[in-house]
């Protein structure tokens, strides 16, 4: 917001609270006030908004909640970051692997009762089920097939949820 669309706003302000003909020291009060609260805004969505690069560098990997991912036989530690309500993972060099979440069936493939809105369910604990989605870029910085990983499978032959031993989730 620019000088003249304070000073605008600093006018209306006074005319809502029947103050028609404002002189200067009631403008130029109202204008100060509105000033220092936008640029108080504004400094603090900048120091709210710092980006996951800069989270990244800040951040010691090693005191981050992890998980092992096995795959081909083969244990791979992620550590998870979260920011704005999602979970990244990274390796020990702090290079993006890809995403925990938990596990949204958007295709149908497990029955409603072990559901809720569409978060699969753990049929002992009622916890989410979690899923790892491994991007390609992250596959160049570990040696791990790209695609979803989960801690269980739904078997549709014997209706029952199969661990899939490929997720541990480590403290």
């Amino acid at each position: 917001m620019n000088d003249d669309e304070i000073l605008k706003h600093s006018k209306n302000i006074l005319k809502l609270i029947d103050i028609d003909s404002p002189n200067i020291g009631e403008v130029s009060a109202v204008y100060q006030c509105i000033k220092s609260k936008t640029k108080n805004l504004q400094n603090n969505y900048f120091l709210r908004k710092k980006d996951l690069k800069q989270i990244i560098r800040e951040t010691n990997i090693y005191n981050c909640d992890k998980i092992r991912l096995i795959n081909d036989f083969k244990a791979i530690y992620l550590y998870i970051i979260e920011y704005e309500q999602k979970k990244y993972l990274f390796n020990c060099n702090k290079k993006l692997i890809g995403s925990l979440c938990d596990w949204v069936d958007e295709d149908d493939e497990v029955p409603d009762v072990f559901k809720k809105n569409n978060i699969v369910l753990h049929p002992d604990t009622n916890i989410p089920i979690i899923e790892v989605e491994i991007t390609k870029k992250g596959t160049a910085f570990e040696n791990i097939k790209e695609g979803i990983y989960r801690e269980y499978e739904y078997d549709e032959e014997l209706e029952t949820f199969r661990n899939t031993q490929s997720i541990f989730l480590d403290n």
